[in-house]
């Protein structure tokens, strides 16, 4: 385990719960990998080819516990049909609707080549199967299922910190939910929406995406760090900073994860900041120098990198 997990493990009371429905996009990337080894995941899929392929990749993975439901999810349970598209990514419960598709698309990914029968059951169901409390990250790509399973949590729905799953903007598959219906269900379980993941756009109109959701309070600090630690790991710091000051987190806890694993974790940033620090002393009395690092600084900030090290700076200005 590496430093950023060790100093994660001190603040929090139990591993991080992972809940993914539709998990053949196993292994998720990013935050919940770069956490594996303090979270255990609970994987539902449908499709038992799926499953065997699943197995294969997260044995690479050293995630403290995974568990698969060789299960679909729906708003209520029972068997369900599945429309398995010529791309399985494609898949959905709902007709694919050829009229908008020709719109955007060109291939025959979606259309469906054979119908099958699925055992599905509620999200609230599985939570009770898995005798799961609380979910701090519920992950759900379920081809324009996602709203329905959302709902199949009923009043559970409140024991989830953040929620990362598709959403359309256009009606791919007939009469399914679109992204606004998503954010207006969850607005009245206390989410809010923070941003959009890998989204896809033709010519300027949305088209579908990822979107996270967080809920706005958390009476539980356990599960207030928990959000922080995987919205640091997004590089979401502005958000985890608000969340925690929101929260009036304890000011130790805070210059922890903040200070120490920010600047710790983005040394080249800490470089580029301290270099930037040093020029600047140098050339602030002196006008065309100063001119001339102002230029670069305008061109790295351009860079990711720059990026990143502009907004860690306005996170962590430097006490006088």
């Amino acid at each position: 385990m590496n430093d950023f997990l060790e100093t994660y493990s001190k603040f929090i009371k139990s591993p991080i719960t992972v809940v993914d429905v539709g998990a053949n996009e196993f292994p998720i990337e990013g935050a919940i990998a770069r956490l594996a080894p303090i979270c255990e995941v609970h994987a539902a899929e449908p499709q038992k080819d799926k499953i065997k392929e699943l197995e294969k990749k997260n044995n690479i993975i050293p995630y403290k516990k995974f568990k698969y439901y060789n299960y679909g999810l729906a708003e209520t349970s029972g068997e369900k049909i599945l429309n398995i598209a010529m791309d399985s990514h494609a898949s959905s419960i709902y007709e694919p609707n050829k009229e908008i598709l020709r719109r955007v698309r060109n291939d025959k990914n979606f259309d469906t080549k054979e119908k099958t029968s699925i055992k599905c059951i509620t999200l609230s169901e599985l939570l009770n199967m898995s005798s799961i409390k609380f979910v701090d990250f519920l992950n759900i790509t379920a081809g324009a299922n996602e709203l329905n399973i959302i709902k199949g949590a009923g009043e559970k729905l409140k024991n989830i910190s953040i929620i990362n799953c598709q959403v359309e903007f256009i009606k791919v598959w007939k009469d399914q939910p679109v992204f606004d219906d998503v954010l207006s269900y969850l607005r009245r379980f206390g989410f809010r929406f923070i941003k959009f993941v890998d989204l896809h756009e033709v010519d300027g109109k949305k088209m579908w995406g990822k979107g996270i959701f967080i809920q706005e309070k958390f009476e539980d600090e356990d599960r207030l760090i928990k959000a922080g630690i995987f919205l640091i790991e997004s590089d979401l710091f502005e958000e985890a900073r608000w969340l925690f000051l929101d929260h009036q987190l304890n000011e130790e806890i805070y210059q922890k994860l903040f200070h120490k694993l920010i600047h710790e974790r983005y040394g080249r940033i800490n470089i580029i900041l301290k270099i930037n620090s040093i020029v600047k002393k140098i050339t602030q009395h002196i006008k065309p120098l100063e001119l001339i690092r102002l230029k670069i600084v305008n061109i790295i900030k351009k860079k990711k990198i720059g990026a990143g090290a502009s907004t860690v700076s306005k996170i962590y200005p430097k006490k006088k």
